[in-house]
């Protein structure tokens, strides 16, 4: 230790270092493009990922369902919820794992219009468990936004809009977006 990083820091790039002991090299690159995932470093994450599954060899099938859930979930920070989807359904192929398919069902049902994932959940065989899961997932979502910071945002561009007050309109869909190419500025942010 020679004062470079705070305690917090360090303990945590040890505990990092202590976690990869014993992975095999694809792993690891896994391991790596997790972590940036995690830090919402997108871009970097899915060239990981996308590499990791040119290299891997065909008998890793595990490690690759797992490469392709968690490329989904990249997909879903990302808000591209059809390549989120294929994602998922490549990873639930892979092991049959209930885990992606319901994944598979939740990023199709962000993407699709409310008739067209009704029509393309009633042409399922399989999972009407997870269909319902995935519904009962959306109403819990929608509920825990309704509190957030973002809905009241929302909610007060729209009533600025109602009452056609175009100026206040105006100056908080500018605050709004200001706020949201901030964060997205800080995701997308090299590394």
């Amino acid at each position: 230790y020679v004062g470079y990083g705070s305690k917090e820091e360090i303990e945590k790039t040890k505990t990092g270092l202590e976690k990869e002991t014993g992975l095999s090299v694809y792993e690891k690159r896994r391991s790596r493009a997790d972590s940036l995932a995690e830090n919402k470093k997108y871009a970097s994450a899915l060239k990981c990922y996308d590499r990791l599954l040119e290299e891997l060899p065909e008998e890793e099938k595990e490690l690759k369902a797992k490469v392709l859930h968690n490329k989904g979930v990249v997909y879903t920070g990302l808000f591209q919820f059809r390549s989120a989807a294929e994602n998922f359904k490549l990873a639930y192929e892979v092991t049959g794992k209930e885990e992606d398919y319901t994944s598979y069902l939740a990023a199709s049902r962000m993407y699709m219009e409310e008739t067209e994932y009704v029509n393309f959940t009633a042409a399922k065989e399989q999972g009407h468990e997870q269909i319902l899961k995935v519904e009962k997932l959306m109403e819990e979502a929608l509920e825990a936004f309704e509190g957030t910071q973002e809905s009241r945002m929302l909610f007060t561009l729209k009533v600025c809009k109602d009452e056609e007050n175009s100026v206040s309109y105006c100056e908080e869909a500018q605050r709004i977006t200001g706020l949201l190419k901030e964060q997205y500025r800080k995701m997308a942010a090299r590394d």
